[in-house]
């Protein structure tokens, strides 16, 4: 792939081609400690997708 078409790609499209054949959905998720359901999620561009969340902010 080309850096002219990475351009072009959607978000969703680039995790999906980065995680290339030899790495199932699965595979990244328990890697990157994520949901099977959120890597699908974001390969298929479906709503929004935020890191980190409120709860797991630190104290004071």
């Amino acid at each position: 792939m080309t850096v002219s078409n990475w351009a072009d790609l959607t978000n969703g499209k680039r995790i999906k081609h980065l995680r290339g054949s030899d790495l199932t959905q699965q595979g990244l998720a328990d890697a990157a400690g994520l949901s099977l359901a959120l890597v699908q999620k974001a390969e298929q561009d479906r709503g929004e997708l935020s890191i980190g969340s409120s709860s797991s902010s630190p104290t004071r």
